[in-house]
């Protein structure tokens, strides 16, 4: 036990030339302990395609008009996006940032800074009409209006990271 507790305070301590080389080794991330799962970008793109059935629910629901099914499909689809957001920013955007050049590295953090902005958004949503009470006509059309603009976002975030961010994620060389 104390082995892994002194590799961890080194791990900090490592200059970057050594730090790549026990990376290679390891199969982690330059100066993290976060190892490279091959199946870790599949997982995420199901993720993308779990949440997109969610959210139809949600549509569904919401076109229905029946609070109660939208109630639960609202939390249902929170639960998945917050699962999914702690995963890409956990294993995913860290692994990256430390695994690319530094363009990648900006890159990367950009997207995280605006997934950040989203899922905040997102979250305000969820919460709010989770949360109401009533649901007369002005209700239903703005809660209509709100999700249209959500699923545009979200629709270009999904295509964006599968063509443009996904990719980046490599095996440490």
């Amino acid at each position: 036990m104390f082995e892994f507790l002194k590799r961890w305070f080194q791990s900090s301590q490592t200059d970057n030339d050594t730090a790549a080389a026990e990376s290679a080794a390891t199969g982690t991330a330059p100066g993290t302990h976060i190892h490279y799962d091959p199946h870790l970008v599949s997982h995420l793109i199901e993720d993308h395609r779990r949440l997109e059935g969610l959210f139809g629910r949600i549509v569904a629901a919401s076109q229905a008009r029946n609070a109660e099914l939208l109630t639960k499909n609202l939390s249902d689809f929170g639960n998945a996006i917050r699962d999914h957001l702690l995963t890409e920013n956990v294993r995913f955007y860290v692994y990256v940032q430390h695994t690319g050049d530094a363009a990648h590295a900006d890159v990367v953090h950009g997207f995280q800074h605006e997934m950040r902005g989203i899922g905040k958004a997102l979250t305000s949503f969820l919460f709010r009409h989770s949360e109401r009470e009533q649901w007369n006509d002005e209700a239903w059309s703005e809660f209509a209006r709100e999700l249209d603009a959500i699923a545009q976002v979200l629709t270009r975030r999904i295509a964006t990271e599968e063509t443009t961010l996904y990719p980046l994620y490599q095996p440490p060389i």
